[in-house]
């Protein structure tokens, strides 16, 4: 899976500042969050807000980066690894030059869910 999505991915570094990217991210339920930051000039993600465990973000292409792992850091972190290379794909939604969300396949049924970022959520409810 690691071969494939190398073949996926591009050389450059993103257009926009990885700062562009930072937030965090809810799906509609609000039962599932990602944190991105920022981190020694590395894009990085914690899932559920537990960031005593974070995943470096390497960039994939437009607006997308990748956070897979080697077969032996999932076992050194005690994650089962997912078969789908879609899985390790973050795919930003953006309008303008504004990041709104990110599309996330952890779900095998779901074409990807997607997470809105919480600034974003915030200005729909003010008039």
């Amino acid at each position: 899976m690691l071969e494939t999505l190398e073949k996926g991915s591009v050389s450059e570094a993103p257009t926009e500042p990885l700062s562009t990217y930072t937030g965090t991210y809810s799906n509609e339920a609000q039962d599932r969050f990602m944190e991105i930051f920022v981190e020694a000039d590395e894009l990085r993600m914690c899932i559920q807000g537990d960031c005593r465990e974070t995943y470096a973000l390497a960039y994939y292409g437009p607006n997308t980066f990748s956070w897979i792992q080697t077969w032996n850091g999932n076992a050194h972190r005690g994650r089962f690894r997912d078969p789908r290379s879609e899985y390790y794909l973050l795919r930003f939604e953006v309008s303008g030059r504004q990041v709104t969300g990110l599309k996330w396949a952890h779900d095998p049924h779901l074409d990807g869910q997607l997470l809105v970022k919480d600034e974003i959520v915030s200005n729909l409810f003010v008039q």
